[in-house]
């Protein structure tokens, strides 16, 4: 029972406005025995991003539940009645003046056997997380807002709004740029221009109608439309809606929607509710869906920046959403902050045991948060450059999801090791990759092909060479690469929906065996094997 004033107590880890990550990483450490602190509350208005739940991202969340031993953090992979359902990702492309074409739809999802990953309604889902970590020890007075940090070789020193002072080892700042450490340049850097200016516009919605029957029997997929999320792309951004309503049990009549704009093509605009308006207009079964929505808060408008040069340093680390803010785009802002926490986690352990904050690897974060900034912008920036033409954008998705598909395969060869070997060691490699390419994290060909998939996007979208030209040396890039399983269709510009069949997973066990990479083509292999089997994370449902 707490006995001392949280101001009189020296407190191994102070979290700062949490959210879903931060009140994750308080849940680790504080089931790991550490004396954290969560001081702050993220306000409904700066509801953060990362609602949409891929494979890739339910598998961080299983490894982090099994290496902490937190298994509500697993909890958080699967489909509740306060989540939605998602199946497949949905993709349709729009030409000039709204023209939509059946032949320009893709769908990325997996057998039918498998179950679906969760789309998190994130009030729940943080409250949720927050109340975990409170059950595990942490503590969350009722301080006021932050309003200054001191750090220094021996420690943190925060005061609050209530002149409350507190006294901790380390911080951890989710905030945003107003938060206590993004209002201390001296401390983060100066801000930084990021490569890829990205805008974006969000709200919650009631009362949208379901896609699978206005895109008639022309644009039929192997899954319904309705059963997960769906981007509306069109020249230099793209609309979503992830549905929150689609299946029995569900208890929000809520669908997410929102447009992510390349910054250089469409001017943000003062007004975010008209602007949507305006690009919705534009995309003509988009519209017709969200013909009787209705929004149920305000439209929330935010610009991708890296106002902190530094992201980590003596005493204190930034998680994603205060060192710059990433649309989630491939579950990519929520999954970000995930593996931070991960690579966080276990460094913060150690130093409390040992009381060694200036090693136990803690110097490192810097260096990996950073690169997981700089995987995101290059994803983001290189799927906003194919937006200009249809072929470039087939093979940009093809790029993106062979990623997502190999990362979830080697996480969930970690996740399936983890008893027999140490974890830290398993996940060295992911964490200090010199740059990890998105998703698939450590490996160099892949490093390499989203980063030629990259310039022939950008060379398209300048206009330096013809669209086709560019997406036919991706798709060459992908077939000569030695670890894309070409059966699933990764090279073929003519394979518009992922989703395997037992003859094809047959295909890609024959192409296993003799894969020119072959570490791939064994983690593909025993991948596959073990899913089937029913052994491995990945494993099917039954009946």
């Amino acid at each position: 029972m707490q006995t001392q004033p949280a101001t009189e107590q020296r407190w191994h880890v102070a979290v700062l406005d949490g959210g879903l990550t931060g009140a994750a990483l308080a849940a680790i450490l504080a089931r790991r025995g550490l004396r954290v602190l969560m001081l702050g509350e993220r306000p409904s208005a700066q509801r953060a991003g990362g609602e949409l739940v891929i494979p890739y991202t339910a598998m961080l969340l299983r490894t982090l539940g099994k290496r902490y031993d937190v298994p509500e953090l697993a909890g958080l992979a699967a489909v509740t009645p306060t989540t939605g359902a998602g199946r497949s990702l949905g993709f349709f492309y729009y030409g000039p003046h709204g023209t939509q074409h059946p032949d320009q739809v893709h769908q990325i999802a997996a057998p039918r056997r498998m179950p679906p990953e969760p789309a998190l309604f994130r009030p729940d889902a943080d409250a949720a997380v927050r109340a975990t970590a409170l059950r595990y020890g942490a503590i969350a007075p009722e301080a006021g807002d932050v309003v200054e940090v001191d750090t220094g070789p021996g420690g943190v020193q925060i005061r609050t709004v209530r002149a409350e002072t507190f006294h901790a080892d380390y911080v951890v700042d989710c905030a945003g740029q107003d938060g206590a450490l993004g209002r201390q340049p001296t401390l983060i850097g100066r801000p930084r221009r990021l490569p890829a200016q990205l805008h974006s516009i969000s709200t919650h919605m009631a009362g949208a109608g379901r896609l699978a029957p206005l895109a008639g029997q022309a644009r039929q997929a192997p899954c319904s439309w309705d059963e997960g999320t769906v981007y509306h792309i069109f020249d230099g951004g793209y609309l979503w809606c992830t549905p929150f309503d689609n299946h029995p049990d569900a208890v929000h009549r809520l669908t997410s929607v929102g447009v992510c704009l390349d910054a250089r093509r469409h001017r943000p605009d003062p007004d975010p509710e008209a602007q949507f308006s305006e690009l919705l207009a534009q995309l003509p079964l988009a519209a017709r869906q969200l013909a009787t929505a209705r929004p149920t808060e305000p439209f929330r408008s935010t610009t991708l920046q890296d106002f902190a040069e530094n992201r980590a340093g003596e005493r204190w680390c930034l998680l994603p959403e205060s060192s710059a803010t990433v649309d989630g785009l491939f579950s990519w802002s929520l999954s970000s902050g995930l593996e931070l926490v991960n690579a966080l986690a276990h460094r913060l352990i150690t130093a409390a045991r040992t009381g060694d904050y200036a090693g136990s690897g803690l110097p490192q974060m810097d260096r990996i948060a950073r690169n997981q900034i700089s995987a995101g912008v290059l994803a983001h920036r290189m799927f906003l450059d194919a937006t200009t033409d249809s072929h470039l954008l087939t093979a940009a998705l093809k790029v993106l999801s062979l990623g997502t598909m190999l990362g979830t395969f080697q996480l969930g060869d970690y996740l399936a090791r983890i008893d027999s070997t140490a974890p830290d060691a398993l996940h060295a490699a992911h964490e200090t990759a010199s740059w990890p390419a998105p998703y698939f994290a450590g490996h160099a060909g892949y490093r390499d092909l989203v980063m030629l998939a990259a310039e022939e996007c950008a060379a398209a979208g300048a206009g330096r060479i013809p669209a086709e030209a560019a997406s036919a040396n991706i798709f060459a890039a992908i077939a000569e690469s030695g670890f894309a399983p070409l059966p699933f269709g990764f090279a073929d510009p003519g394979a518009r929906f992922y989703h395997p069949a037992p003859e094809d997973i047959g295909a890609v066990l024959e192409w296993a065996e003799t894969a020119p990479d072959r570490k791939v083509g064994a983690l593909v292999r025993s991948t596959l094997l073990a899913a089937v089997s029913g052994s491995h994370a990945l494993r099917p449902t039954h009946g």
